[in-house]
């Protein structure tokens, strides 16, 4: 049965990466790494979204502690597995908004340079791999510490 949980749980971690890597396919291949500020704004909420839910799991992990010696060994790794994935997503998904924010105004700035063009501009493939990689991490980390703290409730 560990093998079936680590086998999922790496599967969360290479899904996503597919899943990220064909925004970059995207970008290269038919140009879409244009940032409006609506996508800006939508893909942000979906941080704020993950940053909300991961400070509220991690703050009732951490309300609810038993003393070390109560709990199970598997309880105990997968309690401290889960909240370090979950602020590894509260910490990379800040970075990734910071990224999306700033990309979003150096590509609209290098737009306007242009001439009067809106409220998009394209970005440039390094302001893409600085929001790509961090929203990576944090969806990963955020399911990597969903399915080690859903592991806590329903170890038997």
């Amino acid at each position: 049965m560990a093998c079936l949980f680590y086998f999922v749980v790496a599967t969360v971690v290479i899904v996503p990466a597919y899943f990220i890597w064909t925004f970059w396919r995207d970008a290269k291949a038919h140009g879409r790494n244009w940032s409006s500020e609506h996508s800006r704004a939508m893909y942000v909420d979906v941080a704020k979204t993950m940053v909300t839910a991961s400070g509220i799991a991690v703050a009732l992990v951490a309300s609810s502690s038993a003393p070390l010696r109560t709990v199970d060994a598997i309880v105990r790794v997968s309690a401290r597995a889960g909240v370090v994935s979950l602020v590894l997503c509260l910490c990379t998904s800040l970075i990734t908004m910071l990224a999306l924010t700033r990309g979003y105004e150096q590509a609209r700035s290098r737009n306007l340079e242009v001439g009067p063009g809106g409220e998009e501009g394209q970005l440039m493939d390094s302001e893409l791999l600085l929001i790509l990689i961090p929203a990576w991490v944090a969806l990963s980390s955020f399911l990597v510490g969903a399915l080690f703290l859903g592991r806590i409730a329903f170890h038997i």
